[in-house]
């Protein structure tokens, strides 16, 4: 699989988002960072475009101001993390940082005309976007939550990160690239290592995730492989972290909430079971 990365605001090709990412990649998957003139939104979505199909890439991540560009990357699957959803009303908050230039009046206003032109993409395209928000974002928060939820149809995921992209996040973001590769071919060569590393990251949202089961219609449990609506859940154990919900039918501490990464499914719950209990 071929990755294009886009990276945020002032940001670098070959940042410390790309690295991180680069890192816990899954085996067989290349990685492209590339830059691209953020000073004029029409010339940013072409560049990438032509990314797209000059390297045959099948996946693009972008971050902030790349996650607002890569929203409108048509025609190819991508990866959207902590999108800077209206840049005409971001980008001017944003100051001078370590050397680097704050954005021009004239730069936001190359963005604006295309702030709402993703809500009318075909509905097959739309299904190819994943969106994903930290529940630590320092900068945008959950303030777009809703609105991502209404255009895209249904709500985006939640990561544990800040707004700039965390370790932890980018080890999930290859979970599900990893995913993604065992699914295209079943008998890929590194698939019960990928299948473990999965499930290991996976394991990390049963715990300290009370804010994202309070975004979650259900949950599922690893325990009793149930799935059930999340308002059953009464009691909570205090971890060092924060809270942990326990499953009102078997009493364990291993719930899955459906706002995290990970589609719940019987599959991925009978395979949770078999590794952890």
């Amino acid at each position: 699989m071929k990755i294009l990365y886009v990276h945020g605001f002032n940001g670098s090709p070959e940042g410390h988002s790309y690295s991180l990412l680069k890192k816990h990649l899954p085996e067989g998957c290349g990685l492209i960072g590339m830059n691209y003139n953020q000073n004029d939104c029409d010339v940013a979505l072409k560049q990438i475009q032509e990314t797209i199909q000059k390297e045959s890439i099948d996946l693009v991540i972008g971050c902030s101001l790349g996650g607002f560009l890569t929203l409108l990357a048509e025609g190819v699957e991508r990866f959207v993390v902590n999108p800077c959803y209206l840049p005409s009303i971001e980008l001017p908050k944003l100051k001078t940082q370590n050397g680097l230039p704050a954005a021009s009046t004239e730069m936001v206003d190359t963005y604006e005309p295309f702030e709402y032109k993703w809500r009318y993409l075909p509905q097959s395209d739309k299904e190819r976007i994943h969106c994903f928000i930290g529940n630590a974002d320092e900068l945008f928060g959950e303030k777009y939550y809703y609105d991502i939820q209404d255009d895209l149809g249904r709500p985006p995921r939640m990561l544990y990160s800040g707004h700039h992209l965390s370790e932890s996040a980018a080890e999930t973001l290859c979970c599900l690239i990893a995913q993604k590769e065992i699914d295209r071919s079943p008998n890929h060569k590194a698939s019960n290592k990928m299948t473990e590393a999965i499930l290991r990251d996976a394991h990390k949202y049963s715990c300290n995730h009370e804010e994202f089961i309070n975004r979650s219609e259900y949950c599922g449990c690893f325990s009793c492989c149930r799935v059930f609506p999340s308002y059953e859940i009464k009691n909570y154990i205090k971890d060092m972290g924060g809270k942990t919900a326990l499953c009102p039918y078997c009493d364990t501490d291993a719930l899955l909430p459906q706002s995290g990464p990970y589609e719940l499914s019987e599959v991925l719950l009978r395979k949770m079971n078999k590794r952890w209990f």
